[in-house]
Formats: structure tokens, sequence, C-alpha cells
């Protein structure tokens, strides 16, 4: 442990390295995820986090810089940096480097915190074409620290002191984090310009200019010409990515083009993440994750994602790539096939990008939230033939899920293979799986039952037979069945606590809000540890034990706020209530645990 820690003490850099080439090979990710932990900062988290021994150092957006204990979370100390904090902190012999948004670089101590020195760059050149989110971070090497600035200058300071040993001015504000080898510095600008320049003395060695050094951004109402990307080192090839929609592979000696690859017109910000001749790359709006092979730029796989991928790639040891989307989800791929191996949501943007550490990965989100994911590697047992769908409906006459989130409950189910039903075909779905030996479950997305799924017929009703049938129904909100809606005036009345025996089965104590008893603390009973539960949550409507046949979670008077009803003998089938507010959406894998649990 000791020796660990002083090995990382002695340097820690974003992307891993000073080639940034985003390789953790000492990290081996498992095939399954869970939350290890995360904790609120007081602001969006767009920095990438660096590991210093058994600590985690990160920016956030609330102008601190925070040391967390990597195996919990727990904050050792923080530093007021007095501005946002968006780049990444690197540490050598000791010190931490790191920039922060009024333009000035820190050097604070890893022990405690405490400021060393701050250098306060010049003023900030203009840049009116937004989305100007990530500030260049520093790179140390060989006792200098390296840091682009928006006065557009690469500055070259002492590290122990702060002292400006040379700067080189470049065309444009300079947002490009640069990598260093035993010669040079290489970097980008806004302007669309890639630079190498003499590390001992600044000086240029070589230019390239993008095609976006060529292009007229008001002709096209965007910015088309900025290299905020970082470049990345891999033997003698150099690859960055620019706004102008290419992704570049130049000769490090000379800057010589030896290709590119267009997305047409979609930024690439990501630094690549290069291993075993294979970058991986996101794209902006095209929304995919890029493998491409390193020596002549071919296309070896792609995958789909629902939002911008701003953020970099991590890639751990055992070839798996970890790599945030601005749809709110942390994807796994597998590097050498695209495959995706597992995935978790947070439900807010993401700009951060993963550090890999033992079998965690640890990154931001815009929520305010540093995660901590952690893994393990299991053989997964394969599903029993089963159909798994998710019902949502757009304009539901009562909007239950707040936010958006049934929108993201809906993604989420059917970006992991669940069949689509809405207020056109959900009936059919019912009555298909009344007739089969199949095993199945329906979540509600949308958290409304329609009139044709608990009309009366023969003292029956669809979803009634249904789940005497073996099947299973999983709701994320108040019990569907207790609102009293007029479908035909799409109006709601009452929430009516009778309406579930008539139409489950289900008793309520009271017709009235009594039955609804307010918002308690739940905890996870072992059975709902077994169905796939973790997390203790506020529920409503507690249920008498008596009532149902599961509890998965009691709260604090003893009632079941999350429980199951069985109406058939079959293993993990029946009525499952849960509770998940908007603000839990990370915890889907959890539910899809639940709404799986029994079909394995």
């Amino acid at each position: 442990m000791c020796t660990i820690f002083l090995c990382q003490m002695e340097f820690a850099q974003f992307r891993n390295d000073n080639s940034h080439n985003g390789v953790y090979r000492d990290a081996i990710l498992g095939n399954e995820v869970e939350l290890q932990w995360k904790v609120k900062t007081g602001g969006a988290v767009r920095s990438s986090p660096t590991q210093v021994g058994e600590r985690v150092l990160v920016g956030s957006s609330d102008g601190f810089l925070h040391c967390l204990e990597a195996e919990n979370g727990n904050e050792s100390w923080k530093y007021n940096a007095e501005s946002a904090i968006s780049s990444s902190p690197v540490v050598a012999k000791g010190i931490i480097y790191v920039a922060s948004r009024n333009n000035v670089v820190h050097a604070v101590r890893v022990a405690n915190g405490s400021l060393v020195w701050k250098r306060t760059m010049g003023i900030p050149l203009p840049y009116e074409w937004a989305f100007d989110y990530y500030l260049g971070s520093a790179t140390v090497d060989e006792g200098t620290v390296y840091c682009g600035s928006a006065d557009g200058n690469l500055y070259a300071l002492g590290a122990g002191n702060g002292t400006v040993l040379w700067t080189f001015k470049a065309s444009s504000l300079v947002r490009s984090t640069p990598a260093v080898d035993g010669s040079n510095i290489y970097f980008g600008d806004c302007s669309g310009k890639v630079y190498a320049v003499n590390k001992r003395n600044g000086k240029l060695v070589w230019l390239f200019r993008t095609i976006g050094d060529t292009l007229v951004s008001e002709n096209f109402g965007y910015d088309r010409k900025a290299v905020i990307s970082s470049p990345t080192l891999d033997g003698n090839r150099l690859f960055v990515g620019g706004r102008d929609g290419y992704l570049y592979a130049l000769d490090k000696g000379t800057g010589k083009q030896l290709w590119n690859y267009d997305y047409h017109i979609s930024w690439i910000l990501s630094t690549v993440a290069v291993k075993d001749d294979i970058l991986i790359t996101g794209t902006s709006d095209a929304q995919f994750v890029h493998a491409l092979d390193v020596r002549d730029g071919k296309e070896l796989w792609r995958f789909q994602t629902r939002g911008p991928v701003w953020a970099s790639p991590a890639i751990a040891g055992n070839n798996i790539v970890v790599i945030p989307s601005n749809d709110g989800v942390t994807y796994c791929l597998d590097l050498k096939t695209g495959r995706e191996v597992w995935r978790y949501r947070m439900g807010a943007k993401i700009f951060s990008s993963p550090l890999a550490l033992r079998n965690s990965a640890i990154l931001g989100c815009d929520n305010g939230y540093v995660y901590a994911l952690k893994t393990r590697e299991t053989k997964m047992k394969p599903l029993q033939a089963v159909r798994r769908a998710v019902f949502w409906m757009k304009n539901p006459v009562v909007q239950v899920m707040r936010n958006g989130s049934d929108v993201s409950i809906r993604d989420y189910f059917i970006d992991e293979g669940y069949e689509f039903y809405d207020e056109t075909d959900v009936a059919q779905f019912l009555r298909s799986r009344i007739q089969s030996d199949t095993a199945s479950v329906l979540v509600f997305a949308t958290n409304i039952f329609l009139p044709e799924l608990t009309k009366d017929t023969m003292n029956s009703n669809l979803i009634k037979d249904y789940l005497k049938s073996g099947g299973k129904i999983v709701v994320l909100g108040l019990n569907p069945a207790v609102y009293a809606i007029d479908f035909e005036k799409k109006e709601f009345s009452a929430y009516d606590f009778n309406l579930p025996e008539q139409s489950l089965g289900i008793r309520y104590r009271y017709k009235d809000l009594r039955s609804f008893k307010g918002f308690y603390p739940s905890t996870i009973t072992e059975e709902g540890r077994r169905w796939g539960l973790k997390n203790a949550f506020v529920g409503v409507c507690g249920m008498p034990i008596d009532a149902i046949t599961t509890p998965l979670a009691l709260d604090e008077n003893g009632f079941a706020t999350a429980w199951v009803k069985r109406f058939s003998p079959r293993n993990g089938s029946g009525f499952v209530q849960l509770n998940l507010a908007p603000e839990r959406l990370d915890e889907l894998p959890d539910i899809q645990r639940v709404a799986e649990y029994g079909m394995r």
C-alpha cells in the first residue's frame, strides 16, 4: 500500500500519462457493475478525476478541488480555487497542478490541500462560439508545468514556484491539454492549428493546419475551427480531432498528415485512446463511439449512443473501454468488437472522462456527483425463454413520472432489449402472454392502467388474467389502479384506494389518502436484496405485510413500501410495486434486476 502511494505521489496525469493514450493497464474491469459510492459537490463536475495513491482528485464548477478517498468517497480535504474547475489535476512530487476558469494555475499540496503557489495568466481572448466547457489541463514533465491559456499562450512554468520560464504565442485560445515526449510539446488551439514546440525553449518545431483553419465559422453559424481535443501520442503518430468534423493522424516528427477521417461536420472533442493499434473516439452530433485502425484510419466498429460523446474513453488492461455520453449513460464496451459489456445510467449529461482504477471507473456528472462504479466478473446465467416488455404512452391523462423520467425509463429498458408497447398494442401483448407458457414481464414506464386492461369481464380483466397465468408487472410509482380517470373526457378526478381491490384484488385499508400514509424512509429487506434492490429510499403507501406476498422494503413503521403480490406459483411472477423518484434514475439497473428476478 505504501509503495503504491509513493509511486502515485510521484506522478499522476490527465489520461494516465503524458502521451494521453487513456490506457490504465493495471485496471481490470468486470462484466457487472454497481455503484460503489457517489459524492455530491456544489456544482456540475466536468473535470476528469486523477488518482493519487488511495485518493482521487477532481475539480467541480463549485470552485473547489476535491480530494476523496478512493475506497468510499469520503472527503479528505478541498481547496477553494475561487473559480470553476473543469480541467483535470496533475500530480508530481507531492504537488497538484490544476487550472481554473479565471485563468489561474494553482499548485496545491497533496497532503492537505494547502496552496504552494498560483500563477495568473493573461487576459482571455474573446471566443463567442459557446460550448466552451473544457479548460486545458496542465502537464508536468521534468520539473516544468506546461499549460495552455485563454490568452492564446502556452506557458512553461517552474514546478517549484510558478516562475514563467517561457511562453509560446498561438493564434487563438488554447483549450487543448499538451502532450509531451522526450523533445517536444504538442497541442491545438481554437483557430484550427496543431503545434509541436520544443519543450526546452518554446521554439516552434512544426505547425499543422487542420481543414478548420481554412473555414469561416460565420458561414456555418457554429464553430468549425477549434481544436479542443488534446493530442494523443502513439509511437511516431499523433492523433487529434477538431470542430471541423475531422480526426487527424499526423507524423509526430514532421507534422505531416498520415490520414484523416471525415465525420461530416460532427465535432470530435474526445481525446482518443489507443491500445493494440485500435483507436477509440467519441463523436458529437453523430452520437456514436468509434473504433479505427491506427495504421490507416479504417473503421473497425461503431457503437450508437443516444447523445453526443464529448468525454474521452478509458481503456482498462483487460481491453475494456469505458466512455460516457451526454445521454446520461456510461458505457462499457469490448475494445476488439464494440460489444456492450454493461451500462450505467446517471441521469444527467456527462462531460467528465473516466479514471479506471483497479476494478472501478470513477467520473463526474453534470448532476454534481462524483461516481465510483465498481465492477466484478461473473459467469452470467442466460435468460430462460422469456418476453420482456416496457409500456409507455405519449401525453397520458395523468403524468405521474416527473421531469421526463418516464422517457428515461422507457429508453433504458428498450436499450436493454425490452420490447416496446404503447396504448395501441399493450393489450394484445397481455392477451398473447396469457395463452403462452413462456415467462414474461411488463414494466410500466408510464404509470397508468388503460381501461381495456382493467375492465371487468366475467369477474376478471386482462391484467388479472395475465398475472394469474404467471406474468409479472412492475410499476414504479403509485399503484396505477388508484387513479380514478375518465379516459373519454381525459379527466382525472380523484385517488380512490378502493379501485385496486376491484381490479387487482389488492386491498388497501382506506379509500382515501389515509392509505397514502405519507413519505417514509424505507429499508431493503433480505428478500428485497435477493430480488435485486440495494439502496434505501423514501416510500409511500406502506402496506401491511399480511396484505401482500413478499415485502421487498419496509418503512420505519413496519409497512411494506416495495412489495410483491403473487397470483401464480411461477417463481418471480406477480404484481411488483416499487418506488423510483426522478433523481434516482441511476438505480434503473436495480429495477431491471427485480424485473428479471426468477427468469435466470
